[in-house]
């Protein structure tokens, strides 16, 4: 009998097929090659594809999300593929088109998966409050869901929908003119590549959270991680690590590279698209650990922490919040940030597990 897994490694290790986007066209034909150097890692995406394959996480989160607003962007000719949209979780919806699949048309107001008693596709919010548009890091999933229906609640006819991704992803998209209200980054250099392309309200940037990095394994492993060095052990096969450009890649990177062990790693790094993706592929035991936020952590079912970075030797993780020149929407943009800043939605922020940036309440 044929082996479904190794048939999808197979696949994953061929040139990717284009895939539709989630306005329901067509896919283009084409094939776009894969970077030789992600080849060998083809059966661990394909294991994660068959138990958890929501960790196929959209490249172009913004683009594919906003999809129905017709967004132009210059990324190369490249296909959007199926992306986080609002509180949902369709990113399964882009292993479908991969097996010939029509994407599902999104309404423009909103997901096909809204949270309980939260109908995010049916309101018609009047023109005054409107919806407002927030592109956040996907570590900062959990804790926008219970910020958006806090601000809600509180905010008769608004709607806010979030669109979740790697930061560095979602500030290209910005820069390349992507409608959002408001960005908030898992790192500064997300918000400073906005900033330099004229794209941020003046006066509006603020540090708003903190977080810590923590090494984390399978919930049923046996891995005992007292330091970075441990990580050089044999029995360690792989480790899925980001690469420098999204925020915890660059950030796990500089605290191994600070030790002495990164470069003694390197055959052994799975490089998922963000830090929820990491997560996904440590809890499917596609990866023997991987290194994370805490707050990652925390939302975890499937994988336990196994040790914690001091705060003394990594960099300081640091989440930047701004708002966004020519949004569509910049009062109701400006309302949501003086939301997320106010001892209230400070709060949300501090039971999903983040800190607080200094000089905040």
């Amino acid at each position: 009998m044929e082996n479904p897994a190794a048939t999808i490694a197979l696949n994953m290790g061929a040139p990717n097929r284009q895939v539709g986007s989630l306005d329901g066209r067509s896919p283009r034909p084409g094939l776009r090659p894969r970077p030789r150097r992600r080849a060998a890692t083809g059966i661990v995406i394909a294991m994660i594809s068959a138990r958890a394959p929501h960790v196929l996480a959209s490249r172009d989160p913004l683009r594919s999300a906003l999809a129905p607003l017709r967004v132009k962007t210059s990324s190369g000719g490249r296909e959007p593929v199926a992306g986080d949209v609002a509180r949902g979780s369709p990113l399964s919806w882009r292993r479908s088109a991969e097996c010939g699949a029509s994407a599902p048309r999104v309404p423009a107001g909103g997901a096909p998966h809204a949270p309980s008693g939260i109908d995010a596709t049916s309101r018609t919010p009047p023109a005054k409050a409107g919806t407002v548009t927030i592109a956040a890091a996907s570590s900062l999933r959990d804790a926008v869901a219970r910020a958006a229906a806090g601000y809600e609640a509180a905010h008769s006819g608004a709607v806010v929908r979030p669109v979740f991704g790697a930061s560095n992803v979602l500030a290209r998209q910005i820069v390349e003119g992507a409608p959002v209200d408001l960005f908030l980054a898992a790192d500064p250099r997300s918000m400073d590549a906005v900033e330099k392309a004229g794209r941020l309200v003046a006066e509006t940037r603020t540090d708003l959270l903190t977080n810590v990095l923590v090494v984390v394994v399978p919930e049923g492993s046996r891995l005992k991680i007292s330091g970075p060095s441990d990580l050089e052990r044999a029995e360690i096969r792989n480790v899925a690590i980001c690469d420098d450009a999204v925020p915890i890649g660059h950030y796990a990177r500089a605290w191994l590279a600070a030790k002495g062990v990164l470069g003694r790693l390197e055959g052994r790094i799975v490089r998922p698209d963000d830090a929820r993706a990491t997560l996904a592929m440590v809890e499917a035991g596609a990866v023997d650990l991987g290194i994370v936020y805490r707050t990652d952590a925390k939302a975890a079912k499937r994988a336990r922490i196994a040790f914690e970075a001091p705060a003394s030797e990594t960099p300081g993780v640091v989440y930047p919040a701004a708002l966004v020149a020519g949004g569509p929407n910049p009062a109701g943009g400006k309302d949501l940030l003086e939301f997320l800043l106010s001892p209230a939605g400070l709060d949300l922020f501090r039971e999903a597990g983040f800190g607080i940036a200094p000089g905040r309440p």
